[in-house]
């Protein structure tokens, strides 16, 4: 069930990142329309922009968090006074708007799934692994102490047994699948090699 949310989660991720992409073209194709303006206030502006969207080239095909920090900084470029009168010149407002909203929708639903991953209780494998053996070596010397001591009541022994039953039937099943990787291994050599 974690998993099947985790790849909704995913993919609802792309859909969003695809959405910010073409807001992104949609701001460049609207900076690009005025390069080869007539109007000289306009091809001033477009110049000025220029520098600026030149060094956000490649921001759509950036991880998502270096897309989102580009895409941040970026509009806040823009958005200086004196950037800001280029943009308001060449009509670039509603595509600012456009991207800052598609943004935020994405930077949104990337926050609510890292503080979920963050908030999820994780284990340390090896550490339970370690503890587990010390508690059942702890309880087998102590059954087996308890079932050598003298005047003691049967119930030990009866736990010692079964123990031990329990122990040889796991080693024979270990020795079994060795055996059997084994001899699935000397099969595989060639005839010359055994």
């Amino acid at each position: 069930m974690a998993q099947i949310s985790a790849k909704e989660e995913s993919e609802q991720l792309l859909s969003l990142d695809v959405i910010r992409d073409r807001k992104i073209g949609a701001l460049r194709m609207a900076w690009k329309v005025f390069q080869n303006t007539d109007n000289p206030a306009k091809m001033a502006a477009y110049e000025k922009l220029t520098v600026i969207m030149n060094a956000y080239k490649s921001l759509a095909s950036e991880n998502y968090e270096a897309e989102t920090l580009g895409i941040n900084n970026l509009l806040a470029t823009l958005q200086l006074p004196e950037n800001f009168a280029a943009v308001q010149l060449l009509n670039m407002e509603e595509h600012l708007t456009a991207l800052q909203n598609a943004n935020a929708l994405f930077e949104a639903k990337f926050s609510a799934r890292s503080s979920n991953s963050i908030s999820t209780e994780t284990y340390d494998t090896k550490m339970l692994r370690k503890n587990i053996f010390t508690t059942y070596n702890e309880l087998c010397n102590y059954v087996w102490a308890m079932a050598k001591r003298r005047n003691t009541i049967p119930f030990f022994g009866t736990v010692l047994t079964s123990i031990n039953n329990g122990r040889a039937y796991f080693a024979n099943i270990i020795a079994t699948r060795k055996g059997i990787a084994q001899n699935k291994a000397t099969k595989e050599k060639p005839a010359d090699e055994q």
